[in-house]
């Protein structure tokens, strides 16, 4: 709203000293305007404390400003190799996968930071239409039908003892529990995850990390039998 408004400046690359300064890493900046309409309200003077030498750090000393910026893009260049060599890129979703490869090799499949396709790849759509998200869904779905196929199990194994007929305590705790009951509601619930349109009603949540299955010691990276989607 205060960009909307004229109160923030674009920082655009500079070129101090014969070399270029990737200052529009920063973002954007507040300006004369904005000083005067906020930070008037409480002083009275408020662009002799706030003058252009402090809204523009660059003007105090373009060297040390310039140092300041190599600074910032080696350690995100130097952060972001970390991640793509651990393998923490390919996790991502997609908008940051691509900004993570920007900010250690200055582009990604073409674009840069200021690609308008690169910048749309933050939108909710699509994130949605990603791959990457319905891989989370489907990841989300087949855990889904894991669970209920397990509770379906273990509720027929105890129904099917307690039928038993020494085992009166059994039969008594399924009719108190309504374990019939509860096992026909795990079979409805079954019946709508297994459903091709179940991913549609998901749809717009957070899914499932399929990448915490596939961890190097974790219990759960295991391929479930007979609980994938397809």
């Amino acid at each position: 709203m205060a960009g909307g408004a004229g109160f923030l400046e674009k920082i655009n690359d500079m070129e101090i000293d014969g070399k270029q300064v990737p200052a529009s890493l920063l973002g954007y900046r507040i300006n004369e305007k904005f000083v005067k309409q906020f930070f008037g309200r409480v002083l009275a003077n408020p662009s002799t404390v706030f003058d252009e030498d402090v809204i523009r750090p660059e003007k105090q000393d373009a060297k040390i400003f310039a140092d300041g910026m190599k600074t910032i893009t080696d350690t995100n260049a130097r952060v972001a190799k970390m991640y793509i060599e651990d393998g923490g890129a390919e996790m991502a979703c997609p908008p940051l996968k691509a900004l993570i490869y920007i900010m250690a090799h200055g582009e990604y499949e073409g674009m840069t930071k200021e690609s308008p396709e690169f910048r749309a790849m933050f939108t909710r759509e699509s994130i949605l239409a990603s791959d990457w998200y319905k891989e989370r869904l489907q990841t989300f779905q087949t855990r889904e039908v894991e669970r209920c196929r397990r509770g379906i199990d273990y509720l027929e194994q105890y129904l099917g003892s307690a039928s038993q007929g020494s085992d009166w305590k059994g039969r008594q705790v399924a009719h108190d529990l309504q374990l019939e009951k509860r096992l026909a509601q795990v079979k409805e619930q079954l019946a709508k995850v297994e459903a091709p349109t179940y991913l549609e009603t998901i749809k717009g949540s957070l899914g499932v990390d399929p990448a915490i299955y596939n961890a190097p010691g974790n219990n759960l990276d295991r391929p479930v039998k007979g609980a994938r989607i397809a």
